[in-house]
């Protein structure tokens, strides 16, 4: 019987070229440490951004009309991004990995495959439960949810919340995401949020049991972008300038690993000296 494939799948659309840069990376850190069996998909609205990248990442056509369908009848901004990862489960048999743009893969990835085979599933991490939180936004969506059933699913204090820069789930359990899909669309019915997305892919693979954290494999830099972007165009142009081919450049990515603290709190006078300086518009 033939070996399943692990699928790595990022969605990405828009001009805002930091965000392609930061796919770059994601894919070639990843690349650098996925098994050969691996496939790699981008969807995006910008096909044409990755065609340096091709045979080996599938970069999917999506259009504006598909993205508006994607968000649904909440229009729900968010809803789209667990359409992406069931349309790429759409392609086949496999494995799937979701990555947001800014994830850089930091170790082999084949114990994480066979984990997805024996019936793991991932997210990033897990960061908070929903009755334990004092951020005001999370205690918005406390209040929102907390005490309800949702497609079948009850929302009480104790439910967690983990990270979706990471979603990851075997092939034998695709029904989780439409599962996600039905959570996001009832919490949607209760209130709006920025986080329902969220939210239902931790409470529909948590269900498993076998909700497992992905970090030991990935860095998620959502808390240092500014720092990661730096480093991510210096290490870009300097492909672009030796004219790397797509091995050398999965090379150099796994040769020099961009390091930088995942996390920096920035304070107001750092944007507001920035400004100043002419560094942010």
């Amino acid at each position: 019987m033939p070996e399943v494939p692990t699928r790595y799948v990022l969605f990405v659309f828009g001009d805002q070229m930091a965000v392609h840069s930061q796919a770059y990376l994601a894919l070639l850190s990843t690349m650098a440490y996925a098994s050969a069996s691996s496939e790699f998909v981008v969807l995006t609205d910008v096909p044409h951004y990755y065609r340096w990248f091709a045979p080996r990442v599938h970069a999917i056509p999506v259009s504006a009309g598909t993205m508006t369908e994607w968000r649904g009848s909440s229009g729900f901004f968010w809803r789209m991004k667990i359409q992406a990862v069931r349309a790429a489960g759409e392609l086949g048999p496999a494995h799937l990995v979701y990555l947001d743009s800014d994830i850089l893969a930091r170790q082999p990835l084949a114990p994480m495959s066979d984990a997805l085979a024996a019936g793991a599933v991932f997210m990033h991490e897990r960061e908070f439960a929903l009755g334990a939180s004092r951020r005001r936004g999370h205690r918005q969506l406390a209040r929102q949810l907390v005490g309800t059933v949702c497609a079948g699913v009850a929302v009480t204090a104790d439910t967690a919340m983990w990270n979706a820069g990471i979603v990851a789930v075997g092939s034998q359990q695709r029904a989780l995401l439409d599962e996600a899909l039905a959570l996001c669309d009832a919490f949607s019915a209760v209130g709006s949020h920025t986080l329902h997305e969220q939210l239902a892919f931790s409470a529909s693979l948590s269900a498993t049991g076998q909700l497992r954290p992905a970090r030991a494999w990935f860095d998620h830099y959502w808390g240092n972008k500014q720092g990661f972007q730096e480093s991510i165009n210096a290490q870009l142009a300097g492909m672009l300038i030796r004219g790397l081919d797509l091995d050398q450049a999965i090379a150099e990515v796994r040769a020099h690993p961009i390091q930088r603290p995942l996390m920096v709190r920035r304070r107001w006078w750092n944007r507001y000296f920035a400004r100043l300086a002419g560094a942010i518009d």
